[in-house]
């Protein structure tokens, strides 16, 4: 994958995300002021998330799909 062809999905997961919470405002509620929001393979290997830091995670499937939210 090239550069351009990269930041090309990278945008286009940002939309969907924005159109998954625009369709589902109650997790933008759930989402804490100044978290670090990112959106994640279905594949992923969960990682220890830092203690302390606001993150919520979004599962790219073909629908998002909440997987984590801290506070």
């Amino acid at each position: 994958m090239t550069k351009h062809e990269r930041v090309g999905r990278e945008i286009q997961v940002a939309f969907d995300l924005l159109r998954h919470l625009m369709a589902h405002p109650e997790d933008l509620d759930d989402i804490p002021n100044g978290a670090y929001v990112d959106v994640v393979a279905p594949d992923h290997v969960p990682v220890p998330l830092p203690e302390g830091e606001a993150v919520a995670l979004f599962e790219a499937t073909r629908v998002l799909r909440r997987v984590h939210a801290a506070a």
